[in-house]
């Protein structure tokens, strides 16, 4: 099993800096895994600040990273840094969002009464593609 599988993000941080400063070119793959465990922990600001990493390093930004920045957004409390998210990674990067991005958006917007914003996201992505 993997660091992060196994709950120890710190030494999968550590491994996966140590590649980072030998040279290596992490994977979108590898990003992700940490970016989601960033995530799923609540830790918005390392979850975006590997993100940006990822972007400057190449690896393309794929709907799981939008995902996990969603999902830290909306356990973090930050709706509208949520929908500052989906634009950027979707209007901006081409990232095509997935079913569970509204979800997600649904999620971050309902506390400050901006859910059915979610739903209108929905119907713009079904309506365009």
């Amino acid at each position: 099993p993997s660091f992060v599988s196994a709950g120890e993000l710190p030494a999968a941080v550590e491994v996966f800096n140590s590649f980072c400063g030998g040279g290596g070119a992490p994977s979108a793959a590898s990003f992700n895994l940490l970016i989601g465990a960033f995530a799923r922990r609540g830790e918005r600001l390392n979850a975006e600040s590997l993100a940006r990493q990822m972007a400057s390093s190449g690896a393309a930004p794929d709907s799981y990273t939008l995902n996990a920045l969603l999902r830290a957004s909306a356990a973090t409390g930050q709706p509208r840094r949520a929908l500052a998210l989906y634009r950027l990674l979707h209007r901006s990067h081409g990232v095509a969002p997935d079913s569970a991005t509204f979800s997600l958006l649904a999620w971050a917007l309902a506390p400050v009464g901006d859910g059915p914003r979610a739903a209108l996201l929905a119907r713009e992505w079904v309506e365009n593609g």
